[in-house]
């Protein structure tokens, strides 16, 4: 879910990168970054970013045709990565991970059209499994 970041004054700057690509970019008060957005057209997003107020990473989605699509990744304040995981046409798409701020796995599962599906682990921050099993079409099999 992408969460919009309060920003009480904006600065909008529209670009063209070097592929001739446009975009548009929305700064903090303090000058960092806040967000990126390059589009393919008018109504369609190719790639999105958000950052901290410290201007690390938080989030980056890739769009085509104005739908997610492909690789996203979400971060933790310091910059580790949170979790990671792929979109096709809006729809959660295949493998899923989460980590701990340490950066240990916290979490790994599989989605089928935006339905969990198939084997599941949870972890600890040492890396010891304490969860484990199955889901099918986004129901969790009991065994």
């Amino acid at each position: 879910m992408i969460k919009r970041l309060p920003i009480k004054k904006k600065i909008w700057i529209n670009f063209t990168n070097e592929d001739g690509i446009q975009g548009q970019r929305t700064y903090y008060p303090n000058g960092l970054l806040a967000e990126e957005i390059y589009y393919y057209d008018d109504e369609h997003e190719l790639y999105k970013e958000y950052h901290y107020r410290t201007s690390c990473l938080i989030i980056e989605y890739n769009y085509s045709e104005g739908l997610l699509d492909g690789l996203y990744k979400s971060y933790y304040k310091d910059g580790t990565l949170k979790e990671e995981g792929f979109y096709i046409k809006d729809l959660m798409e295949g493998p899923y991970k989460s980590y701990h701020k340490n950066g240990t796995l916290k979490e790994e599962r599989f989605y089928v059209k935006d339905l969990m599906d198939g084997p599941y682990k949870k972890y600890d921050p040492s890396g010891t499994i304490i969860d484990e099993g199955h889901y099918v079409k986004g129901q969790k099999i009991i065994e």
